[in-house]
């Protein structure tokens, strides 16, 4: 029922989009987008995901970089043909069950997504701070606050302990079976484990990097279809895109990122048109690592059959 409400959604969004553009336009636009343009992007997303993936290897090291590539890629595909943007992370939790400990895999990923989602906000803090454009203030504030946040329960799941963790869930918790307790405490453990100094400045470092080239991907877009908005903009433009798509509202984000992407850039005088197409645009890449995603998915797929 909610998968249907999120298609629906999908539908609808992207339905009212379509029917306020003028088709002549779109086609001009996208027009633009050359060969050496699409694949000057799939260059700056493959180097985003070995960012992305080194990071996470660094709070899984007991797998070879290669492997863990291999199921970011199939996580794409899952993010592509199920609802919600992060079920390709359920999705490749499940794929590894039978590789490592679950409570292992589940910790890496949770800290790996956790640190992405800091990055984010570190640069859209940053654009923000530097933008020319006129924002409400509680845009800042909710943005410092949640990087606040983040970093205050990081580190007290890193300094509690483990005994301690238990205690709190039962007094706030009463009811809560032992089996959810004692997951949480594996993954606070698992947490004290993998948290360092140098996996959490590593993967700060490195998540900026990897936010900067998604912020060149649109800025190569929009530049190729005339489109001038700056760095420090597209810094906070597309940092907020990317967390809303976080929200499970949607299917593949898609109507959301289109509709998102709209409305900021006409803040800059752009038009329905421009968004529309870097957003398709960023799809389309997207849709490129998803097929050997899921290539990939049906080799393992073979290959367990077989034997």
């Amino acid at each position: 029922m909610l998968n249907k409400m999120k298609v629906t959604f999908s539908l609808f969004l992207l339905t009212v989009l379509f029917l306020m553009i003028d088709y002549e336009s779109l086609k001009n636009a996208a027009n633009k987008i050359s060969l050496v343009v699409f694949y000057g992007l799939l260059v700056l997303q493959t180097i985003a995901l070995l960012l992305n993936t080194y990071k996470w290897n660094m709070f899984i090291p007991e797998l070879r970089l290669k492997t863990l590539i291999k199921f970011n890629l199939i996580t794409f595909f899952y993010n592509i043909v199920l609802p919600g943007q992060g079920v390709g992370e359920v999705a490749k939790i499940y794929k590894m069950r039978n590789i490592l400990p679950t409570n292992k895999i589940v910790t890496s990923v949770i800290l790996e997504r956790v640190f992405s989602l800091f990055t984010a906000l570190l640069v859209c803090g940053y654009g923000l701070y530097f933008t020319d454009y006129q924002y409400s203030p509680s845009l800042m504030f909710a943005v410092f606050l949640t990087i606040i946040f983040i970093a205050i329960v990081l580190w007290t799941i890193k300094v509690m302990p483990f005994e301690s963790i238990g205690i709190v869930t039962k007094i706030f918790n009463s009811h809560l079976s032992d089996k959810i307790n004692n997951g949480f405490l594996k993954f606070s453990k698992g947490v004290k484990c993998s948290l360092t100094f140098y996996t959490a400045s590593m993967n700060t470092i490195l998540g900026i990097m990897a936010q900067l080239l998604n912020v060149a991907m649109v800025i190569v877009i929009s530049k190729s279809i005339g489109l001038n908005i700056s760095f420090v903009d597209w810094c906070w433009i597309f940092s907020i895109i990317g967390v809303a798509l976080i929200l499970p509202i949607s299917f593949a984000g898609l109507g959301v990122r289109e509709g998102l992407f709209t409305i900021l850039i006409l803040q800059f005088d752009g038009n329905i048109e421009d968004g529309i197409v870097i957003s398709l645009t960023l799809f389309a890449i997207q849709i490129v690592f998803a097929i050997i995603g899921w290539m990939l998915d049906l080799r393992k797929l073979n290959y367990s059959f077989h034997n």
